[in-house]
């Protein structure tokens, strides 16, 4: 099955990659922000800014943030803005996520969505305007998952803990529930 990057899913893992790369710096500066402009062919088509806020101790607080939008040429044919937050906690037993949000501007619709994660249940998908088209699956399989930015502070907590990337992590995108997995 062909699985296709929307620029939402590009940005967060080009933040990633650029984040796994420095951890060593961005570990000495917890509040990390990284302005990004994306070219294709020689020709600017979007800007991103990214933040990454990561308290230290054995339970720190994080949070999250993709902002992108086209530009240029691009950007008159085809205008699209997006953001991304996540907030939560990373702890030994790894990251709990407390609320995802995600907006989409584009076509002239703003589509917004929010999943808000609880201890031991299923999150709660929140669609605005309604998204009735897609069934997020059984609760049982979403118990115990988490967004995709928490996901992205999960790789970079993984890789600072213990010097390795191997680790699956079970992602619901408020949509679809996939496993990653880091060898």
């Amino acid at each position: 099955m062909r699985r296709v990057l929307y620029p939402v899913g590009i940005a967060a893992l080009c933040f990633a990659t650029i984040i796994a790369v420095g951890t060593n710096t961005a570990l000495a500066d917890p509040n990390l922000a990284l302005t990004y402009s994306i070219e294709y062919g020689g020709i600017r088509i979007m800007e991103l800014d990214a933040r990454l806020n990561l308290a230290e101790g054995a339970q720190s607080d994080y949070s999250i943030s993709l902002d992108g939008h086209t530009v240029g040429f691009l950007g008159n044919l085809k205008p699209v803005a997006f953001s991304a937050t996540a907030e939560g906690t990373a702890g030994e037993r790894g990251m709990q996520p407390a609320v995802y949000a995600t907006t989409t501007h584009k076509r002239n619709k703003l589509k917004r969505l929010t999943i808000t994660f609880q201890p031991n249940d299923a999150p709660i998908t929140s669609f605005t305007p309604p998204d009735d088209k897609e069934d997020p699956g059984p609760p049982e399989l979403l118990k115990d998952s988490i967004d995709p930015g928490s996901a992205v502070v999960g790789l970079i907590h993984t890789l600072a803990t213990t010097s390795s990337c191997n680790d699956t992590i079970r992602i619901f995108d408020g949509k679809r529930r996939y496993d990653i997995a880091f060898t």
